[in-house]
């Protein structure tokens, strides 16, 4: 679950790498494709266990798992721009703290 969640937080960058506050406004293909990596994200966390979201203590499962439900029943009353400021200010800190809990268990395989 890990490796699509990284995966998914992975094409957030992607859609958003280079797209401004403007554009991501006026593309519905962009915001539709980042919420959806989000869901993507939440619901892997939704079905990690307590044993594993405690090993990764500087990801905040809760509000991943919170989105995840806004996002998918919901939708239309989500804002677009708390969607752009998670793409832009915290989806790359989720995913060094998801890369590090990778590494973490693997290394107790």
């Amino acid at each position: 679950m890990l490796d699509v969640m990284i995966e998914a937080l992975d094409k957030v960058a992607r859609y958003t790498g280079d797209v401004s506050r403007e554009e991501f406004l006026d593309s519905t293909l962009v915001q539709d494709a980042v919420a959806l990596n989000f869901l993507v994200v939440g619901e892997c966390a939704n079905t990690l266990s307590e044993a594993t979201k405690a090993k990764g203590r500087t990801a905040p499962w809760p509000q991943i798992i919170s989105l995840r439900h806004r996002i998918a029943h919901r939708y239309q009353s989500v804002d677009r721009l708390t969607i752009f400021g998670l793409a832009i200010d915290d989806a790359a800190d989720l995913r060094a703290a998801l890369a590090e809990l990778r590494t973490v268990i693997g290394t107790e395989d």
